[in-house]
C-alpha cells in the first residue's frame, strides 16, 4: 500500500539522483527559474507570473522554496533520462 509506493519514490529518486551525478546532468539556476515561471499556480489574472503571489505563498508557508527547487531539480533531470 502507501508504504509500499512511498519506498519505491524514493528509490526511484535515489536511482536517479545517481544516474544523473554519474553522468554530471546538472540543472542550471536558469533552468529552475524558467520551470518556476512557467508553473500556472504562480501565474496571475494576466497569465503572466506574479512574483506578489509567488512571495506570499513563501511568506504564508503555503510554498517551500527548497522543497520546489528540489522537485524542478528532480523532474528536469528525469526528463532528461527518461526524454
Amino acid at each position: 500500500g502507501f508504504e509500499r509506493s512511498f519506498l519505491q519514490k524514493r528509490l526511484d529518486d535515489a536511482a536517479l539522483s545517481k544516474f544523473a551525478d554519474d553522468f554530471k546532468l546538472g540543472v542550471g539556476e536558469s533552468q529552475i527559474r524558467d520551470a518556476i515561471l512557467k508553473k500556472q499556480e504562480f501565474k496571475g489574472e494576466n497569465g503572466q507570473f506574479d512574483a506578489v503571489r509567488f512571495k506570499t505563498l513563501v511568506e504564508r508557508g503555503l510554498l517551500n522554496e527548497a522543497s520546489l527547487i528540489h522537485d524542478i531539480k528532480r523532474g528536469i533531470a528525469q526528463e532528461a533520462v527518461t526524454g
